[in-house]
């Protein structure tokens, strides 16, 4: 890879494209923010 292509890569936005959130959060806390996320 070149330098250039790196440092492209390296700029370009990043995002998660799987992730699992259950179990990681207090059922309390996830209902909160459901509510205020309207979901």
């Amino acid at each position: 890879v070149s330098k250039a292509g790196f440092e492209f890569v390296e700029r370009a936005p990043k995002a998660e494209l799987h992730i699992h959130i259950e179990g990681s959060l207090e059922p309390d806390l996830l209902l909160r923010l459901a509510e205020k996320n309207s979901v």
